[in-house]
């Protein structure tokens, strides 16, 4: 799934999206991710738009004498509103899913307020000021309140449906050359400015989307090689470099601790026959086999089963005594021959067997952790000597 994902973005990067739209999937999680930056852009720019736009008020309200505002104060306040309530929505956790419509709606009512209320001022001078807080309103829409361009678009040209609708029915004069100036300019200017800002926007979110996929693929492909470094292909135990590090380190802890560690040896008896008479992939079958009983034994945290090589097994049991590994070595046993699988060819039974050699030691700092894996493999060769199907335990003597 990841390398499909990787692939869809790569092809939709290349195409260059020039609808602004993914496919479903990927869209899905793009309009997620660009809700929440844009609810949580909308909480930290709020308050500076709010601050703007009234410090634009009081400017205004204090150089231009009162007596010729007019309802002016009303209209800027109104407008006002409309930015109050959309930054308020932002945060309201609960109206998240509905940022762009609530955003896109008090887009249009602040545009459409700026539009109409200056033709009912009589001071020409705020008349004018007023129609160039269309062009502010409208690149502010486009640009603060974190709308996707197609939202952007129908809020904004809305305004201007909804403003024609009324300046017909009111039986407004509007002057055509200010409203396209004002409105009809900043529209056009504002949807450059949104188309641009969006295709960025996608263009770095499939970029970022691509780098972690592609970091998670080398991450998946670094645990894969790890992993392959250390396990048996055939079997899943761990492979004999493997076993050599992690018998060298729990060594080393039984030495510094003094505390036993235990090795087993097991070999399947007779594999050779019993390759030849059912052939290799049988063969695979069983060493699986009997590789998923041994690990079975081994179910400590720090037990560790290992295919040494061929049809021969070791485990490691840190913090095992001799009494403990003779159990061990009777349940493993027990666990082979209970599993019944034939052996027609085999020369000690008619099911297949295993041949166990056990050694233990609590070692100091003279003993040599080899010594231990040699008296395990020589107490196997025992096993072997005295009729298989058994197995032979002893303790490494102390130095």
């Amino acid at each position: 799934m990841p390398n499909q994902t990787l692939q869809q973005i790569q092809a939709v990067l290349h195409s260059g999206f020039p609808k602004l739209h993914f496919p479903a999937e990927l869209e899905q999680a793009y309009q997620q991710q660009h809700l929440t930056q844009a609810i949580l852009t909308l909480r930290r720019n709020i308050a500076y738009v709010f601050a703007i736009y009234a410090l634009l008020g009081i400017g205004i309200f204090a150089l231009i004498p009162n007596d010729t505002l007019g309802i002016w104060p009303y209209l800027h306040l109104t407008v006002g509103v409309f930015v109050v309530v959309g930054g308020g929505c932002a945060f309201i956790s609960r109206l998240d899913p509905w940022h762009q419509y609530y955003a896109a709606l008090c887009a249009c009512g602040g545009i459409t307020m700026t539009i109409i209320g200056p033709y009912y001022l009589d001071n020409a001078i705020i008349k004018d000021i007023a129609q160039i807080g269309t062009l502010y309103v409208v690149i502010i829409a486009y640009t603060s309140l974190g709308l996707r361009f197609i939202p952007a678009c129908i809020g904004s040209w809305l305004a201007g449906v909804v403003s024609l609708i009324y300046a017909l029915v009111a039986d407004l004069q509007l002057d055509w050359l200010v409203f396209h100036e004002m409105f009809t300019g900043a529209n056009l200017m504002g949807m450059i400015m949104a188309y641009l800002a969006e295709h960025r926007n996608r263009t770095v979110y499939l970029q970022s989307r691509l780098l972690e996929l592609e970091k998670q693929n080398s991450e998946e492909m670094a645990r894969a090689m790890e992993k392959m470094s250390r396990e048996d292909g055939l079997t899943g135990l761990a492979n004999r470099r493997y076993f050599d590090l992690v018998y060298e380190r729990e060594w080393r802890r039984a030495q510094r601790y003094s505390t036993p560690i235990a090795v087993m040896f097991i070999d399947i008896d007779h594999f050779k026959k019993y390759n030849d008479f059912y052939g290799h992939q049988q063969g695979d079958i069983c060493i699986k086999t009997i590789a998923d009983i041994i690990g079975a034994q081994a179910k400590r945290a720090a037990e560790l089963a290992a295919r040494y090589g061929g049809e021969e097994f070791v485990v490691i049991y840190p913090q095992t005594n001799i009494d403990v590994l003779k159990k061990i070595g009777e349940r493993t046993l027990a666990a082979v021959r209970n599993a019944h699988l034939p052996h027609q060819v085999s020369d000690t039974a008619d099911i297949v067997t295993v041949s166990i050699g056990l050694a233990c030691c609590v070692p100091t700092q003279s003993t040599d952790m080899e010594a231990l894996l040699k008296l395990a493999d020589e107490n196997l060769y025992r096993s072997k000597a005295n009729g298989r199907n058994q197995s032979t335990f002893s303790a490494l003597p102390l130095e």
